[in-house]
């Protein structure tokens, strides 16, 4: 079983996941920026569901991918990755902007809310999947 241990003993590198988890940031960014906009409308009230889900959805990714690569690095690179993304579609580099932070309406709409929700809460979701990683990966007495 040497052939399993060299494996076991490589896969615990500092650079263990990277793959993984910039590939991850890229479906967290995109499945997010398509969830956090859907929005139910109810007796006249609009309650953007998706953001919170979109962001239950990137920390999960985030803590997954690091748990499963025993790098808790792995899980910040993931979140850094699809914040970096996030903003990209946030700004609208290539014409409109893909998530929509603000409007020139007088009223604040819910889609405005739900990609602020969105933006900003992928910050929190970063530093609470490091976190929860890190924790999940502390060794146990």
């Amino acid at each position: 079983m040497p052939a399993a241990e060299g494996k076991e003993r490589r896969r615990k590198g500092a650079f263990a996941g990277w793959g993984t988890a910039v590939v991850g940031g890229l479906v967290v960014a995109l499945l997010g920026t398509n969830l956090h906009s859907q929005v139910w409308f109810t007796a006249g009230q609009a309650y953007p569901w998706g953001a919170p889900a979109a962001l239950l959805f990137a920390a999960a990714a985030m803590v997954w991918i690091g748990v499963r690569s025993q790098n808790v690095m792995a899980a910040g690179l993931t979140g850094i990755v699809a914040y970096v993304l996030v903003g990209l579609m946030a700004s609208g580099l290539g014409g409109e902007p893909l998530i929509v932070t603000a409007t020139s309406a007088e009223r604040e709409l819910a889609v405005e809310i739900a990609g602020r929700i969105w933006t900003i809460g992928l910050a929190a979701m970063v530093i609470l999947a490091v976190a929860l990683t890190s924790w999940a990966l502390k060794p146990r007495r």
